[in-house]
């Protein structure tokens, strides 16, 4: 029971390493609940909240920008609640998809295929039926409002060693446009989201993981 407990964890760490859109954790993981933002704030975190729970479907390109120098590229699809797809273009393989119920990571080049509950996948904080960043076991470690950006960091104080999440979203329109996570040993990597379009019809097909 113990390795199979161990298995899991491994894997889930796996998906989460390699699942660039949630790893981190920096010192802003080691912020304390005083670091919450002030109550002024709090308006702008429901409009924050709000702009999840309102959201249907939501397609972009993305490029990553990797601690090492290198890019990737792809296609970002989102159908909420519970669905989503990354799919990195050329040469590059990998593929990742929510289908409602699980999280699965493949990896072709290295004949890899991974699966774990959504909920225990760090894609759920923005999956999640009702998205609140200070309910269950998330917390607000940073929130910057500044100029044309609004800036939230959270981090999911059950699963510490995932880290951080900062999301970035443009004012006019309000709109997600970058993720940025720190490594433990202190390494970005950011994603930057273009063409985006949302509340758009999205092929149910795009969710169904053929592995």
């Amino acid at each position: 029971m113990q390795a199979n407990s161990t298995h899991m964890r491994l894997k889930v760490k796996k998906i989460c390493v390699t699942f660039s859109f949630f790893v981190a954790f920096s010192y802003v993981g080691q912020s304390r609940a005083s670091d919450i933002p002030p109550v002024t704030d709090a308006s702008k975190i429901r409009w924050i909240e709000g702009y999840f729970n309102q959201l249907k479907t939501l397609r972009a390109n993305f490029t990553q920008q990797n601690p090492d120098g290198s890019e990737s590229h792809g296609t970002f699809y989102l159908s909420r609640p519970g669905r989503m797809r990354i799919q990195y273009a050329e040469p590059d393989k990998r593929l990742m998809v929510a289908d409602g119920v699980y999280f699965f990571y493949a990896d072709p080049a290295n004949d890899e295929v991974s699966k774990i509950m959504l909920p225990v996948s760090p894609a759920y904080i923005i999956l999640k039926e009702h998205v609140s960043f200070t309910e269950d076991s998330f917390r607000i470690t940073q929130f910057s409002d500044y100029g044309k950006k609004v800036e939230l960091t959270v981090i999911n104080d059950d699963e510490p060693e995932y880290g951080c999440l900062t999301l970035i979203f443009d004012k006019n329109p309000f709109q997600l446009s970058r993720w940025e996570i720190t490594s433990p040993s202190g390494q970005r990597t950011t994603v930057d989201l273009t063409n985006i379009k949302k509340d758009i019809e999205l092929s149910k097909t795009l969710f169904d993981f053929q592995g």
